[in-house]
This record gives structure tokens, sequence and C-alpha cells, in this order.
């Protein structure tokens, strides 16, 4: 139980260094805002939408999609020509070409900041499909101007809607990566909401190494630790993400963060996974122990563990019932153990019909297929 009781004390930690999102200071210094796209839903055309309506008093958007013929197209086209909010200069649409040598992310990524202003000193990304709050640009790129030359991260909430269990898991775990964000010395970059100037990412050489690799932020991590770089957290850039799925988007997307983590960092894989296991055997084992008459330090662990889980619903937005996310606690340990082991016997990832695969230099395999689905596989 050593490892539970670490990673709570970590997790509030970080949870006491959440702070409600305040006026702007800062991050007003012109920005392109570099936004890949594939595919459409009501979800995507809202996240964009939030996007072209930030109150940042200069920044363009360039939207990045593989070819015209993704179904995000016609969408985008008519937000090219709505309204948007007054600092918004220009907005664009580039597209990128097929990927052959890196993750078709990447490749938008790369694109995306050759065919934005070269005279705009700062540069941001962001995911489709998260809504952005009014200010949350500013908020992103203000640490930006404070520390220059590292590269300053934001983060999400994800969104339950309904009243499954998978959803308010995948929720907590998201919450429980946000936390750890919080901590010294363990920020990483999250690519769905990232800022840097562009002497930085001229620095990284980013535009050769974001089009070799399969993950734009983890491996933006390493390149850091390469380079002696750093990362800085702006904690109140905060997008929020509508969580519909059930158990099997939650393991999918799981699967496919520790299988980045494994390819990248993986003596930290192998540490994460040990205490996870551990952490895992440890309150299975409180629980038979549990059974036994008068085994109280097993319910007091038990007891414990449960606290820890429903303790972490207060730094929620939108949380929903208390009995459902202590449920999702319990199902959290564990579905993360499964993904972890799903992870170690992946050797590739399937995302929208295009393949992944990591050989032992490090360079990535792409293979094709005509289907475009938004499924996600990860086979052996």
């Amino acid at each position: 139980m050593a490892g539970v009781l670490a990673l709570a004390a970590l997790l509030l930690a970080g949870a006491r260094r959440i702070r409600p999102p305040g006026e702007p200071d800062g991050g007003t210094a012109p920005v392109s805002l570099i936004v890949p796209v594939a595919g459409w839903s009501a979800a995507v055309h809202a996240g964009l939408a939030s996007l072209l309506a930030q109150n940042h008093p200069d920044f363009e958007i360039v939207f990045v999609t593989e070819d015209d013929a993704d179904d995000a197209v016609p969408g985008i086209r008519a937000l090219l020509s709505a309204p948007a909010a007054p600092g918004c200069r220009r907005r664009i649409h580039a597209t990128a070409g097929p990927a052959t040598s890196c993750a078709q992310k990447n490749l938008n990524l790369v694109a995306g900041v050759r065919a934005a202003d070269p005279g705009r000193p700062v540069l941001a990304f962001c995911d489709a499909g998260h809504l952005a709050p009014d200010g949350w640009l500013r908020r992103l790129t203000a640490p930006v101007a404070a520390h220059p030359g590292a590269v300053a991260t934001g983060y999400h909430d994800l969104r339950p809607i309904g009243p499954g269990v998978a959803c308010a898991g995948r929720a907590l775990t998201v919450l429980m990566l946000r936390l750890l964000q919080l901590v010294p010395g363990l920020a990483q970059p999250w690519g769905g909401a990232m800022a840097m100037t562009r002497s930085t990412f001229a620095a990284l050489d980013l535009d050769a190494f974001w089009a070799a690799q399969v993950v734009d932020d983890v491996s933006l991590a390493r390149r850091l630790r390469e380079r002696g770089g750093r990362v800085v957290v702006a904690p109140d850039a905060m997008t929020a993400t509508p969580c519909a799925g059930g158990l099997r988007g939650w393991t999918a997307w799981l699967t496919r963060q520790l299988y980045f983590l494994r390819v990248v960092f993986p003596v930290a894989w192998v540490v994460g996974g040990l205490l996870g296991y551990a952490a895992a055997l440890g309150v299975a084992g409180a629980a038979w122990m549990a059974l036994v008459p008068g085994s109280v330090p097993a319910v007091a662990a038990l007891v414990a563990f449960t606290a820890l889980a429903v303790s972490l619903r207060r730094v929620h937005p939108e949380p929903g019932g208390a009995l459902r996310w202590a449920v999702a606690g319990w199902a959290a340990l564990f579905v993360a153990c499964a993904c972890h082991a799903r992870s170690g016997l992946a050797r590739r990832l399937v995302w929208r019909g295009i393949a992944y695969g990591v050989a032992a230099d490090g360079s990535v395999r792409v293979s094709r297929s005509r289907d475009r689905s938004s499924s996600t596989r990860v086979p052996s």
C-alpha cells in the first residue's frame, strides 16, 4: 500500500495548487494558433468556434487537415466565413498531405507552422474538440513571455455525459494526470494545449523532429530533456472536453497513452507499471483480508483508498454523483493495470485507418488503409 500512499500524497499536493481562473495576465504578443483537425462532429465544431471567439488582441488560426477530402473541410470552410473575435486577424485552412514517416497529427502541426505568418513571435498548438473558455489563449501564452525558451502547457477536464461509470473513470484518470502536472518536477507538455516562441521551436528543431515521431507531446518532453529545456505549466489554461464514451473508448485511449510512454520513456513505463501493479495487488489483497473478521487494518486501507477517490471529486468542475465517482476510482486502478499490460504487448497503433509502428531505432513505420473511422485499436 506504500505505492497507494505515495500516489495519494502527489495527487493531494497537485490539488492544493488548483486555483480558479482569474483575469489573464499578459499573453498579448501576436500568436499563431495551429489546430490539426481530422473528422467532424458537433464537439469539433463547438471547439473550433470557441477558438475563433478568443479575446486575444492579435492572433491567427491555421486549421490543418491531411487533405481536402477530410470530413472536416466543409465545416472548416464555413467557420472561415463566419464572424470571429476582433483580435482574430487571419484564419486559413492548410493541408499537410499523407504522413509517411510520422504520425499524421505531427505532419499537420509542421505544415501549420509553415503556413503561419512568420512575423508572429509566439506559436500555440491546440487539438480540435476541446471547448476553450474566453481568455484561454492569453492564459496559455502568458508564461512564454515570462520564461523565454520554455514550453508552456495547459490541460483539460473531461466532462462525463450520461450515467456510465466508464466515462467517469476516464474523467478521473485525466484529472489525476492534471494533478500530477501541477507537482513541481513532474510537469510534461500536453499536445492538446502548448505554446512556445518561434525561436524556441527553431532551437529545438521541431520541424524535422516531429516529422519523424509517432507522438508530439511525449516526444517533445524527451527533446526538452536532451536539450536542457523546461516546461512551464499554465494552471488556469484549461479546456473542457465532452466525454460520452464507454469502457472501450477509455481503454483504447489509455492504452494509446501508455504505448507512447513505452516507446519514448521505457524506464518510466516500467517503473510506473510496477507501482501500478503493486498498488492493485495491495488493494485487492486488502479487499480479500477485509472478509476475515477483525481485519481492521485491511478495512481501514479500503476506506482510505475510497476516500482518496472521493476527495478528488471536489476539484473536478462537473464530477457527477459521489457513488459513481467512488466506483470509478476503484475501476481506474485496475483499468490502468490492464491497459499497461496491453500496451506492453502492442507492436503498432491503429488510429483512423492508419497503423503506426516504431522500430528499435525510433523511426516510425506507417501503413495505410482506406478506413478513416474514428476507432482505435492497439493490436499485438
